[in-house]
């Protein structure tokens, strides 16, 4: 009977010490694992005809923050796309290439629809003609903190002088790239 008490409290030390050892290691495992922050803006661009969405012109600017307050951060490096939303049943356009840029911390840049022209190039037809789809923007694990502050404008008027505003914070996800090394998808200019 003494022996079975003893080996029950073995086999429960043994088990403390166990969960003890693996919830030590948790956050060192869960540190190494490289991840990488995604944001994905929806943009309306250009004269609407009526058909998908109320006839006016839709304008959007996306606002983009670096966070970083301290001096001794780096400069946040990311990638940005643009990707084009035809309609159901239309040709689909392939994803323009990643475009790499970097703000120092504290700064913040727009982008409006001239510059996602400009990234998707000759796939998107000139203004004022009607292009809706999302830019799309990765900040990779080696930058620290991964995060950025995005949020998005929409603009419509209507004549003779309808206007409606609607600011948008956009919600970062974080994207854990499968074993074996992979790395982010699609060209980068």
């Amino acid at each position: 009977m003494r022996l079975q008490k003893h080996n029950r409290s073995s086999v429960l030390r043994l088990v403390l010490v166990l969960a003890v050892a693996m919830l030590a290691v948790a956050p060192v495992f869960a540190q190494s694992v490289s991840t990488y922050s995604e944001y994905s803006a929806k943009f309306l661009c250009g004269i609407a005809d009526g058909t998908s969405l109320e006839h006016a012109q839709y304008s959007t600017s996306i606002n983009i923050h670096n966070p970083n307050l301290f001096s001794s951060d780096m400069p946040l490096s990311f990638l940005k796309k643009a990707v084009l939303a035809n309609p159901e049943g239309k040709t689909l356009v392939p994803p323009s290439s990643f475009r790499q840029d970097t703000l120092p911390n504290d700064y913040a840049e727009s982008v409006n629809c001239s510059i996602i022209r400009s990234l998707l190039g000759t796939a998107a037809p000139a203004a004022p003609a009607f292009i809706e789809g999302f830019v799309v923007l990765i900040v990779p694990p080696a930058s620290s903190p991964n995060q950025l502050d995005v949020t998005a404008v929409y603009t419509s008027s209507k004549a003779p002088s309808s206007i409606t505003l609607d600011v948008v914070p956009i919600t970062g996800r974080i994207i854990t790239p499968p074993a074996a090394g992979a790395a982010v998808t699609g060209q980068v200019e």
